[in-house]
């Protein structure tokens, strides 16, 4: 198979089953009735679409059936795969392959639509793009048992969700982060999550668990990064829901590089305040 095929197959295999169904089904209609019909000038295309067409009908749908089938069974693995890991001893345990389509499925299932970049390796590249309410968010995966996630790597995911201009940027280990690492995210559009709090994500959105959706469950959101103790030393309220207010800095347009006061409910709420 070549590349560009592999790369089409991949795609669809990680797109919902039913694309490659309706797929098919086009690509059945086409080859099958469609190009036959077709009155070309060309003599060389012509018995192309009238005799070569119609032989690829059955084989182009096949392979496309297989893909959805494909597709079933991964969806289907992702789900279980999410199901059944019971603390952070399990999810250390999972491949680095297997931790990425995990943290790919606790977002599908707040609602976001999950590209698997592949990263490359167990600790190379980004690893996931999450895309909901016209907000990219860029996630690398750590999948580490004791070792700390250093500020290096903080650096470099900034490094590139600035030169992709996403949204933000998610960095998700197993394990903790380093107290380099946490500053340097603080008021940057990362956030950091270690590995007690991937855990109650994951608890979060498990089946037959709290739903995300429910007010006594934990909602985890892709927000800019802060910690309890800017929360507890906040010296403002949210005036629309009364949350605290984290102090943070533009990104862009034209008051990029001032500070400003934040909700830490965001994105859910996005109110500010100018910093006095």
């Amino acid at each position: 198979m070549s590349r560009r095929q592999s790369s089409l197959a991949t795609l669809l295999v990680a797109l919902p089953w039913w694309v490659s169904v309706i797929l098919a089904a086009i690509a059945y209609m086409a080859l099958a009735y469609g190009a036959p019909n077709l009155n070309l000038s060309n003599p060389f295309l012509q018995p192309i679409a009238k005799i070569t067409a119609p032989l690829l009908a059955w084989p182009a749908t096949l392979f496309l059936l297989a893909l959805a089938v494909a597709s079933a069974l991964t969806a289907l693995y992702r789900r279980r795969l999410l199901d059944r890991q019971q603390d952070l001893g399990s999810l250390r345990q999972t491949t680095w392959q297997d931790f990425e389509r995990l943290v790919g499925e606790v977002y599908r299932r707040q609602g976001y639509r999950v590209v698997e970049t592949g990263g490359g390796g167990a600790d190379g590249g980004i690893d996931l793009k999450l895309v909901k309410n016209g907000e990219t968010w860029l996630v690398q995966c750590k999948r580490w048992r004791q070792e700390k996630v250093g500020v290096k790597v903080a650096r470099e995911l900034f490094g590139v969700v600035a030169s992709e201009q996403a949204t933000g940027g998610i960095l998700i280990t197993t394990s903790t982060f380093t107290p380099e690492a946490e500053s340097f995210g603080r008021g940057k559009p990362l956030r950091l999550i270690a590995g007690k709090e991937l855990l109650r994500m994951v608890e979060g959105v498990q089946k037959g668990g709290g739903s995300l959706d429910t007010p006594t469950a934990t909602r985890i959101e892709p927000t800019l990064a802060f910690t309890p103790s800017e929360l507890t030393s906040a010296k403002l309220l949210c005036p629309q829901c009364k949350a605290p207010m984290v102090r943070r800095v533009a990104r862009q347009g034209r008051n990029a590089g001032q500070a400003f006061w934040g909700c830490s409910r965001f994105p859910e709420c996005r109110a500010t305040q100018p910093v006095q």
